[in-house]
Formats: C-alpha cells, sequence, structure tokens
C-alpha cells in the first residue's frame, strides 16, 4: 500500500546523498530505511513478549 511522506528539504538532500553513494534511487533508499526500521520493531515486539513471558503473570492486579 503506497504511502506519501512529507520530507524536509535538509533531510531529503541528505537522503539523496546517501542514496547517491549507494547508488540507488531517493525512493527506493528510503523504502529500505522504512522496511529495515519496520523489521526492527517487530523484533523488539518479540523480544518484549518474550520477556513477559519469562516474567511470568503480573501479580499487580
Amino acid at each position: 500500500m503506497p504511502v506519501t511522506l512529507e520530507i524536509d528539504e535538509e533531510l531529503y538532500s541528505r537522503l539523496a546523498q546517501a542514496a547517491a553513494r549507494e547508488g540507488k534511487d531517493v525512493q527506493a533508499y528510503v523504502g529500505e530505511i522504512i522496511h529495515v526500521q519496520l523489521r526492527d520493531v517487530e523484533r523488539m515486539h518479540q523480544v518484549m513478549s518474550a520477556l513477559d513471558e519469562i516474567a511470568g503473570p503480573d501479580d499487580d492486579g
């Protein structure tokens, strides 16, 4: 599902420079960054779930 992002000029310039260094299109580069970040968030949710499971039931309530 395509999503439109608004990126300020300074950040876009930095992204364009980084993308150029890697020989990539800016849109593709931004998409890769977002994909990596989402994957990291999913991993952290898995870690938190595992820690909750290890901790056991909450006795506060």
